[in-house]
């Protein structure tokens, strides 16, 4: 069975606490509406992926089977550095190479603020504002 995004995030984070979760602090880290949060619930419990206990909610034995299997969890593992867009990447350089920036501005803007004063800053005052 496919299910929504609400629930696989339930189930995510279920699956990483030890004792489960009050429907409270479900509600405050998913920041979800009331009404998705108890119909994902619901759903879940039908499905015997997780069981509710007074006000606490746990994953089963089959839900933990289930995010494993479709390796839900796994994601935070990702490195977030391998999946640059090619457009974004550069010519590497080396360690002891200078980086010369795409764009001139920047330079421009560094030899006026030399020229202005002799420390390398621009004085500014509120004076003249």
């Amino acid at each position: 069975m496919k299910l929504n995004t609400i629930t696989i995030r339930i189930l995510k984070s279920l699956f990483k606490s030890d004792q489960g979760l009050f429907i409270f602090t479900m509600f405050q880290r998913l920041r979800l509406s009331p009404k998705d949060l108890f119909e994902a619930i619901t759903t879940l419990k039908n499905l015997e992926y997780l069981v509710e206990e007074n006000e606490r909610v746990s994953i089963t034995l089959k839900g933990k089977e289930f995010v494993i299997n479709n390796k839900l969890a796994s994601d935070s593992n990702v490195n977030k550095f391998e999946n640059i867009p090619e457009v974004f990447k550069g010519k590497r350089i080396g360690i002891n190479e200078f980086y010369i920036p795409k764009d001139s501005s920047i330079y421009k803007e560094f030899i006026s603020l030399k020229s202005n004063n002799t420390g390398g800053t621009k004085e500014t005052s509120t004076s003249e504002v």
